[in-house]
């Protein structure tokens, strides 16, 4: 498993600048079923700063993944 560092982590808008695979929708739509879909229970892939929610992308990756 990688190392996490300042660069894996992105807020919603970073992400969609960065992988525009993903919209702004799909994003927050993942945040709001965190309860359901697991990527709360996995390994710090999503978590809240202030107002602000952050994806370790390689993390996300690897949830994406299962």
């Amino acid at each position: 498993m990688q190392e996490t560092t300042l660069n894996n982590l992105l807020d919603i808008k970073t992400l969609t600048q960065t992988y525009p695979q993903f919209n702004e929708q799909q994003l927050r739509w993942i945040i709001q079923q965190r309860k359901f879909n697991g990527i709360n229970k996995a390994n710090k892939v999503l978590f809240k700063v202030g107002k602000r929610w952050f994806f370790d992308i390689p993390l996300f990756i690897e949830w994406m993944k299962r």
